[in-house]
């Protein structure tokens, strides 16, 4: 199961909008572990589902793996702390990607 936490599409791509709190809600209720995957452009390849001829166009789609958030680690974490905790993790290779995010 893939969940997205933003919610949205960000304004700014591939800036990543604050994470919404239900994921993460999920994953403690249920005991799972957490493993972030960093989308590096899939802004680029995707555009916006609403807009008919929008600049979709095929490629490779480059995703980082992190390093798996275990049960217990999430445990021990609220939600929020989690969640950022999450964001932080899966920020870190758009920032080294895109340098002009950290600015933004």
């Amino acid at each position: 199961l893939v969940i997205f936490p933003e919610g949205k599409i960000p304004d700014v791509n591939p800036q990543m909008a604050r994470f919404k709190g239900g994921a993460f809600q999920l994953a403690k209720n249920l005991n799972v572990p957490i493993v972030p995957l960093t989308f590096l452009n899939n802004h680029v390849l995707f555009s916006d589902p609403t807009l008919l001829l929008g600049s979709a166009r095929p490629g490779v789609s480059k995703v980082y793996m992190h390093d798996f958030i275990s049960a217990e680690e999430i445990k021990r974490m609220t939600q929020d702390e989690l969640a950022k905790h999450c964001q932080r993790i899966i920020e870190a290779p758009l920032f080294k990607e895109y340098p002009e995010l950290k600015t933004s």
